[in-house]
């Protein structure tokens, strides 16, 4: 237990030898500190990306996604390919709730939710899209026939391939996990989980 307590002091620190050795005893530095971890950019270790249900087979909402290069340049152009069945309508309001790791060192940390951003929960995922009602949607998701925002009629759907930009974005490098759990009408819909890296 010393060894791994001595192993985590040591690899901290050597992210960030700023913060002091009694902010493992105040929780509000520790949430200040793990805030300065997300923050930081890391070099990715090439984790791989990979999308996995964490649902049942009950779940109405299935999908698969793979995304390359990985790690994902931001900013920069990736490959999108995805595929999803649902059996019934989705419509707003859907219910998403993220927890969010980041990789330091040999450990993954939980990221708290900053700004909006992390492991959060937003009451509506549908009112998030970009693309408004109105607004013409992204030329990829006409060409396969593609929503790009609620209602979503019950159906399958399938990208064999897409190349979209990655805009500058404040989400700093690393490597992440995410595990998503999405609700409509208090009942899971889904659950998916992501790995993958960001380079910038």
């Amino acid at each position: 237990m010393k060894f791994l307590a001595v192993l985590l002091t040591l690899t901290v620190f050597s992210y960030s030898s700023a913060f002091p050795g009694y902010i493992f005893k105040e929780l509000s530095k520790r949430d200040a500190f793990i805030k300065e971890i997300f923050l930081k950019d890391i070099q990715t270790t090439n984790l791989g990306f990979s999308w996995n249900s964490c649902g049942s087979d009950s779940d109405p909402v299935k999908a698969a996604v793979s995304v390359s290069p990985d790690p994902i340049p931001i900013p920069g152009t990736v490959k999108v390919s995805a595929n999803a069945s649902l059996a019934l309508d989705v419509k707003a309001p859907v219910k998403l709730s993220l927890e969010v790791k980041k990789k330091l060192g040999p450990f993954w940390i939980k990221v708290p939710c900053i700004d909006n951003i992390g492991s959060c929960t937003y009451d509506d995922a549908c009112a998030m899209t970009p693309w408004k009602p109105g607004q013409p949607c992204p030329p990829e998701f006409v060409k396969y026939g593609v929503p790009c925002r609620c209602p979503i009629s019950k159906g399958s759907y399938s990208v064999p391939s897409a190349t979209l930009q990655t805009e500058s974005s404040a989400i700093p490098g690393g490597d992440y996990q995410i595990k998503a759990n999405i609700y409509m009408n208090n009942k899971r819909l889904a659950c998916f989980s992501v790995s993958f890296g960001i380079s910038k």
